[in-house]
């Protein structure tokens, strides 16, 4: 169920919705849809918690996301040997090189599995996205859509809060899909089960144009 919880008094958008025990990424995804049609195409801060992410609750195949891109955007992501594949699914309208989190993967999430070993209850297990601290505002591809990954162990689960600077509907599939094997490639390492998945858009809108 979404609760909008705060609407802007002089143009009366909601500010703040919150999907709170979602059972996968098709309720979100329908959750989305449904508040981006009460709100003129564009929503401020919605968030949204799976509770287990397992495949098949975080796995939603769209036209635009048959299971193969699914699966050729997360291996390229999460750092995996490059897709074979992968060129026929890059296209602008799948995200483009904002969505492109390619870059030093590898060595962030050993940075989280390090982290959560050495001391499950950490604060400090993040993994950051962007590589450009200060990029300038017309560089794109610098400003990449998710922005960082927060982790946590509770109760022998591995759980995960995402932080988007902007989320497309469209292209909400692709990153549920990366983020769920994320926390299965993480879980797997520390050896505990995967949890909940939170997903906060600071912009929710329907598509990239």
């Amino acid at each position: 169920m979404a609760l909008p919880l705060g609407r802007d008094q002089e143009t009366g958008k909601c500010v703040l919705i919150l999907a709170e025990d979602c059972d996968s990424a098709l309720e979100v995804h329908r959750c989305m849809e449904h508040h981006l049609l009460g709100n003129g195409g564009e929503v401020h801060n919605f968030v949204a918690t799976i509770r287990e992410m397992g495949p098949s609750n975080y796995t939603l195949e769209t036209e635009l996301f048959p299971l193969p891109a699914l699966e050729a955007y997360a291996r390229y992501n999460l750092g995996g040997p490059f897709p074979a594949d992968f060129a026929h699914w890059c296209t602008l309208d799948r995200g483009g090189p904002q969505g492109d989190y390619r870059e030093g993967m590898l060595e962030k999430i050993d940075s989280v599995v390090e982290t959560l070993g050495a001391y499950p209850g950490s604060k400090r297990a993040a993994l950051t996205v962007p590589g450009v601290s200060i990029p300038h505002h017309a560089f794109g591809p610098a400003w990449k859509c998710l922005r960082e990954v927060y982790f946590r162990v509770e109760d022998g689960r591995l759980h995960a809060t995402g932080v988007m600077r902007s989320q497309a509907l469209s292209i909400f599939p692709k990153n549920a899909f990366m983020i769920g094997r994320l926390m299965e490639t993480i879980a797997a390492r520390l050896g505990c089960e995967v949890g909940s998945y939170t997903h906060f858009a600071h912009f929710l809108v329907s598509d990239r144009s």
